[in-house]
């Protein structure tokens, strides 16, 4: 299966004070310092590296509830995975302007 973007479409951009993320809650993965210095990650990534990463989980949840428009069949469905393996690579050299650009856009 091809790689999906997570980014959400936000259609409606005005000039706003707050920004909504452009990303949906839980598809960020946090590692603790433990797990940073298992995977040989210490000191090798910057602020705004590109990643690779593989992965391996189970689904430890999943839910599903009923939606008032039309947009999705009707249901809205939740899954929740817990990774159980890990492996992250860097795939490039650091560059927090591109990642911020990336993440959150253009100020223009």
């Amino acid at each position: 299966m091809a790689m999906i973007s997570l980014k959400k479409v936000n259609e409606h951009r005005e000039a706003e004070v707050y920004r909504e993320p452009e990303y949906g809650y839980g598809t960020t993965i946090d590692l603790d310092g433990e797990t940073v210095e298992a995977l040989g990650l210490n000191g090798a990534l910057a602020a705004g590296q590109k990643v690779t990463i593989q992965a391996i989980g189970v689904v430890i949840r999943r839910s599903e509830e009923l939606e008032a428009g039309d947009d999705s069949g009707g249901k809205d469905t939740n899954v929740c995975i817990q990774l159980t393996d890990i492996e992250v690579k860097q795939t490039g050299p650091a560059n927090a302007a591109k990642a911020a650009t990336m993440l959150y856009g253009d100020d223009d």
